[in-house]
């Protein structure tokens, strides 16, 4: 177990952050009234992070997701490799836009509201935590990023082994 000032990394099952995601987000959905479906893959990975900080991840994708109110299903997969593991974060109710990938995860003044506000900070404070992640590992290779494809909205995000 590593502490870095007041973070607490230590090894997780994936699985397990992926469970605690799902009953999260479950609660939320029940609060909004929509028809969504979480579905997590099964993931044995072991991954070197402070499970607070990715479950706050999580619920920020949550909480964006659920500002499109339609059903359909969200999901959580992973894919591992030599030095960490990526996790998808795939929206089927929506597939984004070039422009929105191109200013996800930065303020620019087309995401800043009238009164100074960023809309759709949460995916600043994801950025952040995973880029938390690298420095307090020495891991490289923390990641986020978006696309578009065939399965709908899909965010992309590296922990490390």
């Amino acid at each position: 177990e590593l502490d870095g000032t007041s973070f607490k990394f230590k090894k997780v099952e994936l699985n397990d952050l992926f469970n605690n995601a799902k009953r999260n987000a479950e609660r939320m959905i029940r609060k909004a009234g929509i028809d969504i479906k979480v579905v997590c893959e099964d993931c044995k990975s072991i991954v070197m992070v402070d499970a607070d900080l990715v479950d706050y991840l999580f619920e920020q994708l949550f909480t964006v997701a659920l500002k499109i109110k339609k059903q359909g299903t969200l999901l959580l997969r992973a894919e591992e490799s030599a030095e960490s593991v990526m996790v998808e974060f795939v929206d089927n109710r929506y597939n984004i836009t070039n422009d929105e990938v191109a200013e996800m995860f930065t303020p620019t003044k087309r995401n800043i509201d009238n009164a100074g506000g960023v809309n759709a900070m949460e995916y600043l404070v994801a950025k952040e935590i995973v880029r938390l992640h690298e420095d307090y590992t020495g891991k490289h290779g923390g990641r986020m990023e978006a696309r578009s494809d065939v399965s709908g909205t899909v965010i992309l995000f590296t922990l490390p082994k």
